[in-house]
């Protein structure tokens, strides 16, 4: 059914022969050109390893060798949301190569069925040297192809010219016209074996995949007449939008052309010289985004994104309008490059600061690109950016404070110092001992008098790898926690905290507020109101009398604070509150009760 669908969809439009006037095949005898079709999949621990080995055959042969990736076998069966890079006629190429003997990684070298091998498929460390042996090759034909692109309609015209420079040892060609697409980008097994092509999240970039052939399985028959014959055919075909769950994007395709005389022996290969019609000036990508420090005593965060300007745009950026979104709300946020970003450039640049609705809890946050040079734009990746981040923060209401620091067993990697916002350094420590497996790992704690202003406290790791299952945590005299960090970081840490009110986090209007009161403290349902629902006196009960309340405070359905009292307060009017649904606090000195409070 999916070659069915593919061939209806590639059902060449426009075929003929003649003498062309315009001549841009080249009529000098020429040795032959390589196509590398190298058969892999996306769950083959070692193909990444042939990836990379045709990768710099290719670096070493530009313009001589070309590459075509073919995803084939159970190996390459898509699970879950994993990409799926198979084509209508893949598992074909694969059998006719006999990939079941070698396996894969495995690839042919122009189909060519090399001395001493019963088979066009190799193992990939015969690749360079067969490479080698079939560029010496002269070819009795040389092949040109130029083509067409419409954007608007995604129509593609490929013109390929044969001609003879000696005598055909067969009575008749092929002429083949491969789609090509790059920057793919998904999973793949042992993707460390090739480094070059795994991104910062540590997913995969797909090169060269095939994804179908305008010509057929195995071409378009021409009859060959000998030495000096110029034959010229076109093919036109409406590209699809998608081919398997992967976007066929325009701006990452390439085609390739190649001549065989049938199966097993290609002659010679070229690229299509590809001319794009109603191209978009603006070819964008947003990617990798990265939070960097911003050392604020707030809820702010910043990013470092990477703008590329597509090669083929036809001018700089110089001014990016970016829409960023979170639970906080959203944003327009406009950016002016002094110095453009040039066409087939890529640069990072800084956001301006993102407000989070919550301090010390990851949250998802989102990019969209508005506008460039004030004006429409193609983007080249997804049009949504999507990112998390967290901001260590918090209050204190006491300048007298504790540091508690749970070393994990390298404490030699371990280094700290806390900053007063002048800079100057109120506290230092580390490095601590190294400890075996066996021995407890201690608690290191620090009692410390701060003064007003923000305050940074950075943790180092000489390692890179954090303290693992240690942690810190700022506390108050009453040791209500105000501020903390788990080990999970790379070489450093950062957390912000200062002297003041506490501050109320606040979240979007939620349309059930029900679902935004349903976030309870582990003490929450010991917490008793009466009566429940209330016109008017609210009486509340904790389990515990002994505790010591610093404040009670009411919250509205959706996280915004209406009122608040100090003390230990055990009983609230609340007939000024609208009728609705709120949520009840206790804030004692061992934690938080919270609950629903319905008023009528």
């Amino acid at each position: 059914m999916k070659k069915t669908w593919a061939t209806a969809l590639f059902a060449a439009a426009c075929i003929f022969t003649a003498n062309a006037q315009n001549r841009f095949v080249s009529e000098t005898p020429q040795n032959r050109h390589i196509l590398l079709e190298e058969y892999t999949a996306i769950h083959c621990g070692n193909c990444p390893d042939g990836h990379k080995i045709a990768g710099e055959i290719l670096a070493k042969h530009p313009q001589q060798v070309f590459l075509m990736n073919v995803h084939g076998t159970a190996l390459a069966t898509p699970v879950g949301n994993d990409v799926d890079l198979r084509s209508p006629y893949g598992e074909d190429l694969i059998e006719q190569a006999g990939v079941e003997k070698t396996g894969i990684p495995a690839g042919s070298v122009n189909r060519h069925i090399f001395s001493s091998e019963t088979a066009t498929a190799l193992r990939r460390d015969f690749w360079e040297e067969r490479i080698e042996e079939m560029l010496a090759m002269p070819t009795y034909v040389n092949i040109a192809a130029k083509g067409k692109l419409d954007w608007a309609n995604r129509e593609l015209s490929v013109t390929v010219q044969l001609y003879y420079t000696g005598t055909p040892s067969t009575s008749s060609n092929f002429i083949h016209v491969a789609v090509l697409q790059d920057s793919i980008i998904g999973r793949q097994n042992g993707e460390n074996m090739n480094p070059a092509q795994v991104l910062p999240d540590k997913s995969y970039l797909h090169m060269h995949v095939f994804r179908h052939f305008l010509t057929g399985q195995w071409g378009e028959e021409i009859k060959t007449q000998g030495a000096g014959q110029l034959i010229e055919k076109t093919f036109t075909q409406t590209l699809p939008e998608k081919i398997g769950n992967v976007d066929l994007n325009l701006f990452d395709l390439q085609f390739i052309a190649f001549v065989s005389e049938n199966k097993e022996e290609i002659m010679d290969v070229c690229p299509v010289e590809t001319e794009n019609l109603n191209r978009p000036d603006r070819i964008v990508s947003l990617s990798q985004a990265e939070q960097t420090a911003n050392p604020s005593c707030d809820k702010n965060v910043r990013f470092s994104l990477l703008l590329q300007n597509h090669a083929l745009s036809t001018e700089p950026i110089t001014e990016l309008v970016l829409e960023c979104s979170g639970k906080a709300g959203k944003l327009q946020q406009t950016y002016h490059f002094s110095e453009p970003v040039q066409v087939g450039q890529e640069r990072r640049f800084e956001t301006q600061t993102i407000r989070l609705a919550k301090a010390n809890r990851k949250e998802d946050v989102s990019f969209r690109i508005v506008s460039v040079n004030g004006g429409a734009f193609m983007n080249r990746k997804q049009n949504v950016l999507e990112a998390s981040a967290i901001k260590h923060y918090g209050i204190t209401e006491n300048p007298d404070i504790t540091l508690s620091l749970q070393q994990d067993r390298f404490g030699g990697d371990i280094t700290w110092v806390l900053k007063d916002e002048e800079n100057d350094t109120v506290a230092q420590g580390g490095p601590y001992q190294n400890l075996s497996a066996n021995e407890t790992l201690p608690l290191h704690t620090y009692p410390l008098t701060i003064a007003e202003g923000c305050h940074t406290f950075t943790v180092y790791d000489k390692n890179h790898d954090g303290i693992g299952e240690g942690f810190i945590r700022f506390s108050e005299k009453d040791d209500r926690i105000f501020a903390q960090l788990d080990g999970n970081y790379k070489d450093s840490a950062v957390i912000m905290f200062r002297i003041g009110e506490i501050e109320i986090d606040t979240v979007p209007e939620d349309p059930d507020p029900v679902d935004t009161l349903a976030l309870q403290s582990e003490k929450a349902p010991l917490l008793h109101l009466y009566p429940n629902p209330c016109k008017d006196v609210i009486h509340i009960q904790a389990p515990n009398n002994t505790e010591i309340w610093l404040y009670v405070r009411i919250l509205s359905a959706h996280g915004q604070e209406v009122l608040r009292r100090k003390g230990n307060v055990r009983e609230i009017n609340i007939e000024r509150l609208p009728a609705g649904l709120y949520l009840l606090e206790v804030r004692t000195a061992q934690g938080a009760y919270r609950t629903k409070l319905l008023h009528r």
